[in-house]
């Protein structure tokens, strides 16, 4: 019984040591975070556009998430049949993370015809080194 209990801790000092380990990488500065947003003006169809993050670093890999977002047509209250929203890491260039938001707004009719606009906010979250 008393091996047994000296293995757990052993088991539970181990873990611990590499929860601290991790601790420190991430704290670290590998690991960083910016919030860009990004405005869409009143337009039909699909709309694309960039937006740059900056970072402190030389960025090795980075990937963007969607935080947030307002949509919404501007002629009129209508129903939506469908709203699309794509972020993409289109390029890294040392300290710069370029990427792309693609944004749609469709109501009932099925046609891309009625003018929207709106914001889009991305957070990138990068390794930077």
């Amino acid at each position: 019984m008393k091996r047994r209990n000296r293995l757990e801790k052993l088991d539970l000092d181990l873990i611990q040591e590499l929860n601290a380990k991790e601790s420190e990488m991430i704290s670290g500065g590998a690991i960083a975070f910016r919030e860009v947003t990004i405005k869409f003006d009143s337009s039909t169809g699909k709309q694309k556009e960039p937006a740059t993050a900056l970072f402190g670093g030389r960025v090795l890999k980075a990937q963007a998430f969607l935080k947030g977002f307002n949509i919404g047509f501007d002629n009129g209250d209508r129903e939506f049949l469908r709203q699309q929203i794509d972020l993409d890491v289109k390029s890294i260039r040392n300290n710069a993370v370029e990427i792309n938001a693609d944004f749609r707004l469709r109501d009932s009719s099925g046609y891309y015809d009625d003018p929207y606009s709106g914001w889009v906010q991305a957070v990138v979250i990068a390794d930077v080194v």
